[in-house]
């Protein structure tokens, strides 16, 4: 990998613009229903609290508008959002996916990778339903956690994290409003 991590760090915001602008238009209508249907209100896809979009099923869509900026494909590579194929050519690593970007922490709103969901009506069992970046420059799977850099705000006012399954558990979870009173030892008695 020879790419500078900052142009990892823009091509993912472009590819998370992109994402976004996806689900927003007609071709977004199925992924948003979904959506919808998991309980994700239209106002959560607006606010952009949540990096949430849809890779379109096309073989190269996002290629195409990564390198009008533009990008190398080293630099598609090193991104994790283009992969090789058997016959040398670059296509989108992620198709036909809701897809979750991924913030570096909790302080700023950098996207360091996604979580892509497959499409539940794919009909094809080999596909995987979720598909992660790639370990990279800037992305270690091992390092971020959807969601935590999203509940910032509540984690700094003493909220305590909650480890789930996929991105649209997290959505589940930040949804509750939970009023829990703490039970001290005295009161149990």
């Amino acid at each position: 990998m020879t790419t500078n991590p900052q142009r990892i760090v823009l091509a993912n915001a472009l590819a998370a613009d992109y994402f976004r602008d996806c689900l927003h238009s007609s071709i977004g209508d199925g992924p948003r229903r979904y959506l919808h249907g998991r309980g994700v209100s239209d106002e959560a896809l607006r606010r952009r609290v949540w990096e949430i979009g849809y890779a379109p099923p096309g073989w190269t869509s996002l290629i195409a508008r990564l390198r009008s900026w533009p990008f190398t494909d080293q630099e598609l590579l090193d991104t994790g959002l283009a992969v090789v194929t058997r016959r040398g050519t670059l296509i989108d690593r992620f198709r036909d996916r809701v897809m979750f970007g991924i913030l570096e922490g909790i302080d700023n709103r950098i996207i360091v990778g996604f979580v892509g969901r497959c499409s539940p009506n794919s009909g094809d069992s080999t596909t995987p339903k979720y598909l992660n970046s790639p370990n990279g420059l800037v992305y270690d799977k091992s390092r971020y956690l959807f969601g935590l850099g999203e509940q910032r705000s509540m984690l700094r006012v003493g909220a305590r994290p909650l480890l789930v399954e996929g991105p649209l558990d997290v959505l589940a979870v930040s949804r509750l409003r939970l009023e829990v009173t703490p039970v001290t030892p005295a009161a149990l008695l």
